[in-house]
């Protein structure tokens, strides 16, 4: 008796291989999907707890906000299409969000906003209360 496996089976192990994993292939994407709006959600809601803390103590004595331009969202000082400082975080072409600006006066209060982030899988709402309460609903 040989000891080993022949090519046939060899073969037919890959085989089994590569449907399984086309097979898991739209799974992992859906994954990957909600996963990527997730980190926007989270993403937001630390750039509105920032732009609230700079806020309340009043960092420059300026306004501070959050505002969405062109697929990034935009934690700003002052004002959100020419701001004295910001930072952007790109959503990439995966994820979208709903148009929003949001500022916070120096109490941490704003005015009541949501905004809506969309993937292929799934939108997921982001709520901020006027005294900055955050709300996240699936």
């Amino acid at each position: 008796m040989k000891k080993g496996s022949t090519l046939i089976e060899l073969i037919l192990v890959v085989a089994m291989l590569i449907i399984l994993g086309a097979m898991n292939l739209p799974l992992v994407s859906r994954m990957l999907y909600r996963n990527k709006a997730t980190v926007v959600v989270e993403q937001v809601v630390a750039f509105a707890r920032k732009a609230q803390t700079y806020a309340m103590g009043r960092k420059n004595n300026d306004v501070w906000g959050i505002c969405i331009v062109s697929n990034k969202l935009r934690l700003y000082q002052n004002n959100c299409n020419s701001p004295t400082m910001k930072d952007d975080y790109d959503f990439g072409a995966e994820v979208t969000a709903s148009d929003m600006n949001l500022v916070f006066d120096f109490k941490g209060q704003t005015t009541t906003n949501s905004i809506v982030v969309h993937s292929q899988t799934e939108d997921i709402t982001v709520n901020i209360s006027d005294i900055g309460v955050v709300n996240v609903q699936k």
